[in-house]
């Protein structure tokens, strides 16, 4: 038996390496799980996008159908003789003008659905099925009432507590730490503490050569068979009973001290290692100051997001009525058909730019799921399975396309 008694003792420094090939392994599933993290943030986006799309044309569709309607009308009242001709041509203008906006948001619709499919299919537009296919979005972006009231100090703690960085980070300070450790133990002098214990067999055959005989002064007198004690006389059986039964065992103990002059080499290792360390420590603060940043930078966009839609919401509204009366002072006479145009093109403006704020806020609350670490539960997506590549849950069923409130 050899032990270690100064370097290399303890079960800490023989085991750093397989407590360190434990933390790389974790490591792995947190980078995969950072990744994961990424990927349905990127593809909640894209969805979004998507319903933002299909919002503009909505709106643009409803535009073009309030200037054909507008150009229809006016027709008549020019047959009638109560416009002049053109009227006709300036809302004819507007009329395809608007078709023009539809068709260009109609391809920006297919842009976006062939994006998105490239990014959650594995085969990919090169399936025909998948490149054909259609993208219907089945969700409309809800904003509450009024926003949940939850203290940045409260969101700071979650996100340091279920931010895979953080814990990757911690693994590397860990193995950093073992580091130092294993450098540390190599500084001391080598003290081994040997101990031994054997069991020996003696019993053989007598030999048949005569052996001389001595008298009491140390003479040869004669020669003589061999005097032998008989529990030495035996075969293998009573070799190996002697050795089972311990009749002639042996015991050494020993030490070995080797003191190295100077050992710069392992001395240059500890500061190497002990600057890593403390840099370590530097990077785990470096990175939770950072995460504390995000968290109140995406809060903080999350509220001006929700002040922003809410003031789109309110011009939308008053624009509304202004293109309502607008068109009233035009049956009556009051107005000109221009007036009705820009009213009407100052709408379109108020409710696209509801839309894009309506998008923007939605952009806002993902990435605060994404900063908080929680992006995964509120899309009830399951590292487990994201980890085995294989959906382990039956598919949810298609609902239906429902007309936004």
């Amino acid at each position: 038996i050899q032990q270690n008694l100064l370097n290399g003792f303890g079960l800490a420094v023989n085991k750093r390496a397989y407590h360190k090939a434990q933390n790389n392994l974790k490591a792995n599933d947190l980078s995969l799980r950072q990744q994961l993290i990424a990927t349905v943030a990127n593809v909640a986006n894209l969805y979004w996008d998507l319903v933002n799309f299909n919002e503009d044309l909505r709106v643009k569709r409803q535009t073009l159908d309030l200037d054909t309607k507008l150009y229809h009308d006016n027709q008549r009242r020019a047959e009638l003789g109560a416009i002049a001709p053109i009227d006709i041509i300036q809302a004819e203008a507007e009329m395809k003008s608007a078709q023009q906006d539809v068709i260009t948001q109609e391809s920006q619709v297919l842009q976006q659905e062939t994006i998105l499919k490239n990014v959650i299919t594995r085969s990919g537009l090169d399936d025909p099925t998948i490149a054909l296919a259609r993208i219907v979005p089945t969700d409309h972006i809800e904003v509450p009432s009024e926003e949940p009231v939850v203290p940045v100090q409260d969101l700071v703690k979650q996100a340091l507590a279920q931010r895979p960085e953080i814990e990757q980070q911690q693994i590397t300070l860990e193995n950093a730490r073992l580091d130092l450790l294993g450098t540390k133990s190599n500084l001391l002098p080598t003290l081994q503490a040997t101990a031994s214990l054997s069991n020996a067999g003696l019993a053989g055959q007598v030999t048949s050569i005569p052996q001389p005989m001595y008298n009491n002064f140390g003479q040869i007198v004669g020669f003589g068979p061999p005097v032998v004690t008989r529990s030495l006389v035996g075969g293998y059986g009573t070799v190996l009973n002697q050795i089972f039964s311990r009749n002639f065992p042996n015991y050494s103990v020993g030490f070995q001290l080797t003191v190295p002059v100077r050992n710069r080499a392992n001395q240059s290792d500890e500061i190497t290692n002990e600057l890593q360390y403390r840099q370590q420590e530097i990077q785990r603060k470096q990175l939770s100051n950072n995460i504390t940043l995000n968290v109140i930078n995406s809060w903080t966009a999350l509220r001006q997001a929700r002040a922003a839609y809410d003031t789109a919401v309110e011009a939308r509204k008053l624009q509304d009525q202004t293109l309502a009366g607008t068109r009233r002072k035009y049956e009556l006479g009051t107005a000109t058909i221009t007036d009705v145009l820009v009213a009407q093109r100052d709408d379109t403006t108020r409710q696209l730019s509801e839309v894009d704020a309506l998008n923007q806020y939605q952009r806002a609350r993902t990435q605060l799921e994404q900063t908080l670490g929680t992006i995964l539960e509120t899309h009830d997506v399951s590292f487990e399975e994201a980890k085995a590549g294989e959906v382990s849950r039956p598919p949810d069923l298609i609902p239906a396309v429902l007309p936004k409130p």
